[in-house]
């Protein structure tokens, strides 16, 4: 299939509310490209912004990064016609499966399973998965994540995010309310998840376009910001990064200071 085929038949599925499971089964068929990177889901208000600060960071650090929410990037360019093309042939034959056995896969879910065999395909080293508004029944998290980051998170939204932390994961943690910090705090020391929560474990200082933040006793100087980045969003980011980096980047303190540069280039563009 070439590229506008591809695009044809994706407009062509139906709109209608994704199936988790027909996911999983889609993943196996396809070999699993989602086990082919480092997967790091991006949970909650302001999500987008700490993912770009993540991505710029390990991409300074040599990591190519993947990033899907409404739509597939590879840094931050959209998937090109030759990506869509092989990516998109083998993702119909895994919805030809599925249409054999009385079942047709739904348009979220067939681009979620684009992006992922894509950034297989485009040898990532990390995929980074956007949910803002954290909806446990997006393909988004049928992955297992390596590390999961949550921003923001209030009330219910704080609770669905919970249920979806997988076993023996890191989590990094930030800005939420009060209620949800404990409930965080509880969740992760029942479960016996490592976490890294802000005002505890990581925090960013100072005023204007430049932050200091410390995480874990490291502390990072003038770095930064874009100015709708929050001083939590930035600091999340560096950490979620860094966290990263101990599942097997190379990280210095230099690319930290390049990687952010770099995400406030991307959002002041």
């Amino acid at each position: 299939m070439d590229a506008p085929l591809v695009r044809a038949f994706l407009d062509a599925l139906a709109p209608a509310a994704p199936d988790p499971e027909r996911v999983r089964r889609c993943l196996a068929a396809l070999q699993r490209p989602d086990i082919r990177y480092l997967v790091a889901t991006v949970a909650g208000p302001g999500a987008g912004r700490v993912a770009r600060v993540i991505r710029g960071v390990v991409e300074a650090a040599g990591a190519p990064t993947g990033t899907v929410d409404g739509s597939a990037r590879l840094g931050g360019a959209p998937l090109d016609d030759p990506l869509v093309a092989s990516a998109g042939t083998l993702l119909a034959d895994a919805a030809l499966l599925l249409s054999q056995e009385g079942t047709e896969l739904v348009r979220r879910e067939a681009d979620v399973l684009l992006a992922l065999v894509a950034f297989a395909q485009a040898s990532r080293r990390v995929a980074l998965l956007v949910d803002e508004d954290v909806r446990t029944d997006d393909p988004l998290h049928v992955p297992v994540p390596d590390l999961v980051v949550l921003c923001g998170l209030d009330g219910e939204r704080a609770d669905r995010a919970l249920s979806l932390l997988p076993d023996a994961r890191p989590v990094v943690a930030c800005g939420a309310d009060d209620p949800a910090r404990e409930r965080i705090l509880a969740v992760t020391g029942e479960r016996g998840l490592p976490l890294l929560l802000a005002g505890r474990d990581f925090a960013a200082t100072g005023d204007g376009p430049a932050l200091d933040v410390e995480v874990a006793g490291e502390r990072y100087a003038a770095l930064p910001r874009a100015p709708e980045v929050t001083p939590d969003e930035l600091a999340t980011g560096i950490a979620g990064a860094l966290a990263l980096g101990a599942l097997g980047i190379r990280m210095r303190e230099e690319w930290v200071h390049t990687g952010a540069a770099a995400a406030r280039a991307t959002m002041d563009a």
